[in-house]
Parts: C-alpha cells; sequence; structure tokens
C-alpha cells in the first residue's frame, strides 16, 4: 500500500534584518525568564514549570531551524519562489 505524498509547507520570510533578529532572540529569552522569575518571587512552581517549558520549546524550535538550514538570503528565497511557483518579480 503506498501513501500519498504529503505537502510540506515552507515559511519564507520576505524581510528579516539583524536589529529584528536580535530583538526577536531577546524577546524570546526575556519571557520564559520573567515567568521563572515571578513564578520564584510569588512562589508558584507552576509559574516557573510554564517558564521553564517555554524556555525547553524555544531551545528546540531554534534547533530545529539550525538543523534544517532554513534561512535564505532575499536571492534564494525568490528563486524557490520562482521554481515553486513559477513567480517572476516584476522589474521598474
Amino acid at each position: 500500500m503506498t501513501t500519498p505524498d504529503k505537502k510540506k509547507t515552507e515559511l519564507i520570510y520576505v524581510y528579516e534584518n539583524w536589529p529584528t533578529r536580535i530583538a526577536n532572540d531577546f524577546i524570546s529569552v526575556c519571557v520564559p525568564s520573567s515567568l521563572m522569575g515571578i513564578g520564584v518571587w510569588l512562589e508558584s512552581s507552576a509559574m516557573q514549570w510554564f517558564g521553564f517549558i517555554l524556555a525547553a520549546l524555544w531551545v528546540c524550535s531554534l534547533a530545529a531551524t539550525v538543523a534544517n538550514k532554513s534561512r535564505m538570503t532575499p536571492q534564494e528565497a525568490a528563486n524557490r519562489i520562482a521554481e515553486k511557483f513559477g513567480v517572476v518579480a516584476e522589474r521598474d
């Protein structure tokens, strides 16, 4: 019995620069850290665990991104869109 081909969803960021990337990573680190810190301050083990789980998920997603090498230059992204969908950018 053969299984049908599953289409893989691709997400291509059209615009991302280093300050945006750094800000996203900073926020991704601050949210779980502040949840754990507030959990310690309020003596709430549930909040501490929730912060830890968010941090673990962030590390796993970061590792998956690096392992898949899903980052592309703008030209590589344009080439990928052109080959997959046949879309060609208009020149002004």
